[in-house]
């Protein structure tokens, strides 16, 4: 997975593009050597329809458990860290933007 032009490539056909309201908040608020950008596929709150998930944590608050299914990458200087690889197909034309002061996956 690179970073290039406001999209990260997943494999070789997975694309996700980033907004530049979510790229301008990664860029100013994120510690790219404290921080860490994590996208979790699940359901969250009162959805009852699975969906992406995009959170913000600093590394040392991070599980340190191995999970051979993750996958880690950089977003231009911030690490990105999907722990379910499985799902990965599921982010292909998806869009990384800023909703309500929140990061979201629509």
């Amino acid at each position: 997975m690179t970073y290039s032009t406001g999209a990260m490539q997943v494999a070789e056909n997975i694309r996700l593009t980033v907004s530049s309201g979510a790229w301008e908040y990664l860029s100013a608020e994120l510690d790219p050597n404290n921080d860490v950008l994590v996208f979790v596929w699940g359901t969250c709150g009162m959805r009852n329809v699975a969906a992406w998930s995009a959170s913000v944590y600093p590394r040392d608050e991070l599980p340190m458990t191995a999970n051979q299914r993750t996958v880690g990458t950089k977003l231009g200087k911030v690490t990105v860290a999907i722990p379910q690889r499985q799902h990965l197909n599921k982010l292909d034309g998806r869009t990384l933007s800023m909703l309500s002061d929140s990061l979201v996956v629509v």
